[in-house]
């Protein structure tokens, strides 16, 4: 794990390996769900570091996508449940698609009901 220092140096040099090694000290306020704005402040208060919001998005982007992927990858069963929970949902929704068609039917024929123009009592 790097310093804020050594962070500070790969940034300026231009060095594309920084940001992960700024996540330990801005985990804690990711999880607070703080705004960015306050985030970048507390960065230049606290370490004299510099930073702008558009890089702490992606920061965050990429570490609550790649702490969910980590999950589907370490826990194989869960792919499976909810493929089978899918599968399931499908054959259920093709058994009630006769109800499904007869209720589109009736509200087809209350639109055209209600939809008729009536002329009243004048011609």
């Amino acid at each position: 794990m790097l310093t804020i220092d050594e962070i500070k140096q790969r940034k300026s040099a231009g060095k594309r390996k920084w940001r992960k090694s700024l996540l330990p000290f801005i985990k804690p306020l990711f999880d607070e769900n703080m705004p960015m704005d306050a985030i970048t402040k507390f960065l230049l208060e606290t370490y004299n570091f510099v930073i702008s919001e558009e890089v702490l998005y992606q920061i965050k982007f990429r570490y609550y996508n790649t702490e969910k992927s980590t999950k589907k990858i370490l826990d194989p069963t869960l792919s499976l449940k909810n493929n089978s929970k899918g599968i399931q949902s499908s054959i259920e929704q093709n058994q009630e698609s006769p109800t499904a068609e007869k209720l589109f039917a009736q509200m087809k024929l209350a639109n055209q009901k209600t939809n008729e123009f009536d002329f009243g009592n004048d011609f």
